[in-house]
């Protein structure tokens, strides 16, 4: 019979303390957020690709660094190789976007690959397919890399000046 209330006992505080546990605060693991820049607020303008409905993939880039008006920088996490691109193929999309008025405004305006970790702004800056010189004038710039048929991309990443 005191077996039984023993064990009364200790089940009610184990669930007791189970309850506790439960509804103590706990720190919260990090969210690991892919895009800096959400990708739906991208406005595909320039460059002839319109790459809104392209995937995420496993592509990762960081370390956007803008030298305005004349080039950019980035580093790859995990290059275009998962796409089946040989590492020093041309053959992803590099899509630039200035934050024009409030409006991320760009698209594509030069071929890249994994080993090429430097892009200039050229055909930024000969108006290639309805880029517009004056948009490297902003302080804010998002950049995503899409596959070479635009249904899959690599995260976006955010450089401000």
């Amino acid at each position: 019979m005191y077996l039984w209330i023993i064990l009364g006992i200790l089940a009610a505080s184990g669930i007791a303390a189970l309850i506790i546990y439960l509804l103590q605060d706990k720190p919260h693991s990090p969210t690991i957020k892919a895009d800096q820049v959400a990708f739906d607020q991208l406005n595909w303008q320039c460059g002839g690709v319109n790459g809104k409905n392209a995937k995420l993939s496993a592509v990762r880039i960081s370390n956007l660094v803008v030298n305005k008006p004349n080039n950019m920088t980035l580093k790859w996490d995990v290059g275009m190789e998962v796409w089946g691109y040989p590492k020093a193929s041309a053959t992803g999309i590099a899509c630039l976007f200035c934050k024009v008025n409030g409006k991320w405004i760009g698209g594509k305006f030069e071929w890249i690959s994994t080993s090429r970790t430097f892009r200039d702004f050229k055909n930024i800056k000969d108006s290639y397919a309805g880029w517009k010189p004056a948009y490297l004038n902003v302080s804010e710039f998002a950049f995503v890399v899409l596959n070479a048929v635009g249904s899959q991309r690599s995260n976006v990443i955010y450089c401000k000046l």
